[in-house]
């Protein structure tokens, strides 16, 4: 009511403890109504929760009319309140047709200025004119966190508002963007339970949504809006997974669902029947259930901004400047600093070494010990610093359960490679070299009891986590070097190369699996060295990857396939028609040593995909392809 009416001449509604007081449930004296719900003027308002609606409406009706003097009767609106019609199913729903006949017959009594009924159906139209109070409102009947779920139009309204007095159109935000539009219309449409959008700045996903559930047609847009919740915590994303009706839900950035954390959370989601939209990081082993969300090129990001309004040398300025970052232009639009608020305040220098770390447990020893080789100081000293600059609005660092995790990895390496020098990238390559060479200890286990491997003890001594987030690192450092300005030419290159090489000389197959998740991160690091290091191991003798042939078993617990790593490895380095060549030697070569069995990642099948006549998967030219065949 107070959003729909500011500044009223008379508002009075009383609260729980007053709604016993005599006269009616409320009055209002409104300057400027909002048609149809809030008449212009006065109003004196009823509400009835039985369920006999139009019995209790017309008693409501008589008393008040008694009540109120008949010469003040002819200025006032009658407003009778009810939120049981809202359910067609339900049997004690006051219908259209009742509630019309109702109202007709009052107002030919002449009673009153105006005689109204609102109902569940006309609460929740009135709702969605008011995001925030629909969300404040479904945090108290529902208990939802506070500040942990909004809705898409919610979202897209502050969003928008960033380009004021011009407002920001949704072209903005979904332009390079069409096979993620796609697939997201598959989720709205219940075709799609589950996707991914894979890209380099997490915070954009939950920008995209709601500028694409803002680019649909109003119905769509209703109903997109009743299912749809930005989730940014896991207290509100376990409430509502309680929610029997199905939802779409969308983790913010904060909530981070990459990981085994956040695999429990989208399955505790699924089970409950809703469906999950997600940011997770590009690159790795491919996700069939994701799409790319990439940025827009920057002449799209001009065209759009001249369609919102600006000017054509502003336009341009703007996408020139954010070179087709939405992060950047938004920033620009409001006159900040290119680079983020966390990147240019103090703990900067500090949070660049997490950047590196990518990710941690620090309930493990292990991981303590890594984070304090990589610091340069203990690690209570260090963690002191990180604890705070998580409580900063906006940080890409956050903790669940005593895991960290960088969560804007390719932002923050361009923001805070800067901060990063030669001594920082020697000791990565030392703590990359001592974590990543250790050998699983579940394969000193039969194959049958490897699953049970932490009841065994047999456990890593560092964190999955921290593995993957290392193994990230120098991806970012061997793909992504020029982030590092302060280190000396050639040094990023240099220590990937020197990684990989390391981390695979001379590994026999249990080396080789207890890195297979990890494979397409060291390809993408030094694809050359990687390549040197798989040639090396096919003309071993013993081959370990006969071994790794032989680790596959039947059953559900008979084994597994520890070459789906490496087989993803090599079709990504496909792509590059430098290493094409290779690449289908070393498939070759894998495919005639593989003995064959009941899982479908094949050698010989990564083989064929990638040589493909009429769809193959490389950039490579038809005479390489034809050498590579």
């Amino acid at each position: 009511m107070a959003a729909s009416s500011p500044n009223p001449r008379e508002r009075r509604f009383p609260l729980p403890d007053s709604v016993g007081q005599p006269g009616p449930d409320g009055i209002l004296d409104a300057v400027i109504g909002l048609e149809p719900f809030v008449p212009e003027g006065r109003s004196l308002w009823e509400i009835g929760t039985g369920l006999k609606a139009g019995a209790k409406a017309t008693s409501d009706y008589n008393d008040l009319t008694k009540a109120v003097p008949e010469d003040s009767r002819p200025d006032a609106t009658f407003i009778f309140v009810t939120p049981l019609s809202g359910r067609r199913e339900w049997p004690h729903t006051w219908k259209g047709n009742a509630q019309a006949a109702w109202v007709k017959k009052r107002l030919k009594l002449n009673e009153w200025k105006d005689v109204r009924v609102i109902d569940a159906t006309k609460m929740i139209d009135w709702l969605h004119h008011f995001p925030a109070v629909e969300v404040w409102l479904a945090q108290k009947i529902r208990n939802l966190p506070s500040g942990q779920v909004e809705i898409p139009e919610q979202r897209w309204n502050d969003l928008r508002s960033i380009g004021e007095p011009l407002p920001l159109i949704v072209d903005i935000f979904l332009a390079n963007r069409e096979p993620a539009c796609a697939r997201l219309k598959d989720v709205l449409a219940d075709t799609v339970v589950q996707l991914k959008l894979a890209t380099h700045y997490p915070d954009q996903v939950t920008d995209f949504v709601a500028a694409y559930v803002a680019s649909l047609d109003i119905e769509s847009q209703v109903d997109a809006a009743t299912r749809c919740l930005i989730v940014s915590g896991v207290d509100a994303w376990n409430t509502v997974c309680s929610y029997k009706t199905k939802h779409i839900l969308i983790a913010d950035a904060a909530l981070d669902l990459n990981g085994d954390a956040g695999t429990k959370l989208i399955q505790k989601a699924r089970r409950a029947g809703h469906s999950v939209v997600f940011g997770g990081p590009q690159g790795g082993i491919p996700d069939p259930a994701s799409a790319p969300l990439p940025m827009p090129r920057p002449n799209q990001l001009r065209e759009a901004l001249v369609k919102s309004g600006y000017g054509e040398e502003r336009a341009r300025t703007l996408a020139q400047r954010s070179d087709g970052n939405l992060a950047s232009l938004l920033r620009c639009l409001q006159n900040l600093s290119l680079l983020p608020e966390w990147a240019e305040t103090s703990g900067a220098a500090e949070l660049a070494i997490a950047a590196i770390l990518g990710s941690w447990c620090d309930k493990l020893d292990g991981d303590r010990a890594a984070v304090e080789g990589l610091a340069g100081k203990q690690y209570g000293e260090w963690i002191g610093t990180m604890r705070e600059i998580a409580l900063r609005p906006g940080t890409p660092l956050v903790q669940r359960d005593g895991n960290w995790k960088f969560i804007a990895r390719y932002e923050g390496w361009y923001t805070l490679g800067p901060k990063l020098f030669d001594e920082h990238l020697n000791r990565l390559l030392d703590i990359a070299i001592s974590v990543l060479r250790e050998d699983d200890p579940q394969f000193a286990l039969p194959p049958e009891e490897r699953y049970a491997s932490s009841i065994h003890g047999k456990v890593l001594t560092h964190s999955h986590i921290l593995r993957t987030g290392i193994a990230e690192s120098l991806a970012l450092v061997g793909s992504h070097s020029r982030a590092l300005e302060s280190c000396t030419f050639g040094k990023a290159e240099s220590t990937a190369a020197i990684a990989v090489r390391k981390i695979l000389a001379e590994s026999d197959w249990v080396r080789w699996a207890s890195v297979d998740n990890l494979l397409p991160l060291l390809s993408e690091a030094a694809p050359g060295e990687f390549l040197d290091a798989v040639e090396r191991a096919l003309h071993r003798n013993p081959c370990p990857f006969d071994a790794l042939f032989a680790q596959e078993g039947r059953g559900i617990t008979g084994g597994t396939n520890y070459l789906t790593g490496l087989l993803w490895a090599l079709e990504t380095l496909a792509w590059d028609g430098d290493y094409l060549v290779r690449v289908a030697i070393c498939l070759a070569e894998l495919a005639a040593r593989d003995p064959g069995g009941q899982w479908a990642n094949r050698p010989a099948n990564s083989l064929t995909t990638v040589l493909l006549p009429w769809l193959p998967q490389t950039c490579a030219s038809m005479s390489k392809r034809v050498a590579a065949a």
